[in-house]
């Protein structure tokens, strides 16, 4: 008797019974998962930034440029610890995190780019470009099909009354008395 591996054509069979019993999700495009890796990056990043900026504030918050760089350095973490937690809803295909994702991205190049003329150059110059291409993807052909696929699945798990009724009997809604 001889034992046969894992891979047979029996097994494989099988396989290919179940795909047709149970279709799989679709996945989502590589581009989706790109964009939410740099936008973790991105949200370190920031968070960096933001650390590096509370660092030069120095201890003296009377004086209102350390100061100013003392509220763009809190700004910067806040706006990076927002944008790591906003970014796991891009994989589950979320709109709305998308939209944020973007907002923030857009939020975070802006004072990158006044960096841009400080010792903090270079961390201004990866924001700006981390950012354009975060906005560039999800915006783009697979990554805009993905979110249009998953709203639209996702407003066909929300039905109405009216369309969960059976034929011949009408839904009414139900008020207190």
């Amino acid at each position: 008797m001889t034992e046969q591996g894992p891979n047979t054509e029996q097994d494989l069979d099988t396989e290919q019974d179940l795909d047709a019993v149970s279709p799989r999700r679709p996945r989502r495009p590589r581009s989706v998962r790109l964009v939410t890796v740099l936008s973790w990056i991105e949200g370190f990043i920031d968070i960096a930034g933001g650390l590096l900026l509370l660092g030069l504030a120095g201890a003296s918050v009377l004086d209102p440029v350390q100061g100013g760089i003392l509220v763009a350095g809190a700004a910067g973490i806040a706006l990076g610890l927002v944008l790591v937690f906003v970014t796991g809803g891009l994989l589950r295909g979320s709109r709305a995190s998308r939209v944020a994702v973007t907002v923030l991205s857009v939020f975070s190049m802006v004072p990158a780019v006044a960096t841009l003329s400080l010792t903090l150059w270079v961390n201004g110059a990866i924001t700006i470009g981390l950012g354009t291409a975060i906005i560039v993807q999800l915006w783009a052909g697979p990554a805009r099909r993905h979110f249009a696929r998953a709203s639209k699945s996702a407003n066909a798990k929300t039905a109405t009354p009216s369309e969960t009724a059976t034929p011949g009997e009408t839904a009414t809604p139900t008020t207190p008395a």
